[in-house]
């Protein structure tokens, strides 16, 4: 890592300390080296270029000189398949599947030069939920309506209890007639009141 020559005389050299798991530059000084000892670890004598900006500098030791890494630590990317925001920590280029531009919703799809709304997915999803509420409303309603007609039944029905069963019932009909396919826009009947 070095051109560093062991000497039977105390030295004092400049020296360039590395990062121990990147090799990347991290700091100058001087060193004072006693006489038949090496330099210390993580470190060499052999003076880096200029810095460029976007790149760090790292000491290879295998051909005893400084390279310029890409250096996107700290940069925000976003990746292309699952849209999910990363950050990058280690030296290098950026990962592939990743772009700076930010998705505009959860239906975005990359198109190899930006992001591209699907709308028939975004359509797809608003559907699927509407029919779940749909779905949800209606066995609520059931469950009202089974609940109030017990009461009717077992002629124990206070006058609102008979009131209600109607309200419940006609609100019952009105979700039988929405049309989820419009989602996410469906007009929803307002449920009964249940005080």
């Amino acid at each position: 890592m070095t051109t560093f020559k062991f000497s039977n005389e105390d030295q004092t050299l400049t020296i360039y300390n590395l990062s121990s798991d990147t090799n990347e530059l991290i700091g100058v000084g001087d060193c004072f080296v006693p006489a038949n000892t090496g330099l210390p670890a993580h470190c060499t004598n052999i003076k880096p270029p200029k810095a460029k900006a976007g790149f760090a500098l790292v000491f290879n030791a295998d051909t005893n000189a400084w390279q310029y890494i890409a250096d996107h630590r700290g940069e925000i990317r976003w990746n292309t398949q699952s849209r999910q925001v990363q950050e990058i920590y280690a030296l290098g280029d950026v990962p592939i599947d990743t772009t700076e531009k930010a998705p505009t919703s959860d239906f975005d799809l990359w198109d190899g030069a930006g992001w591209v709304r699907d709308t028939q997915a975004e359509k797809d999803f608003h559907i699927d939920a509407a029919v779940r509420e749909h779905k949800e409303r209606i066995n609520l309603a059931t469950d009202r309506i089974n609940t109030l007609q017990d009461a009717i039944d077992l002629e124990m029905a206070t006058d609102f209890e008979v009131e209600s069963l109607k309200a419940w019932r006609k609100y019952r009909v009105l979700l039988s007639r929405v049309d989820t396919s419009k989602a996410p826009d469906v007009d929803w009947p307002q449920e009964p009141s249940i005080a």
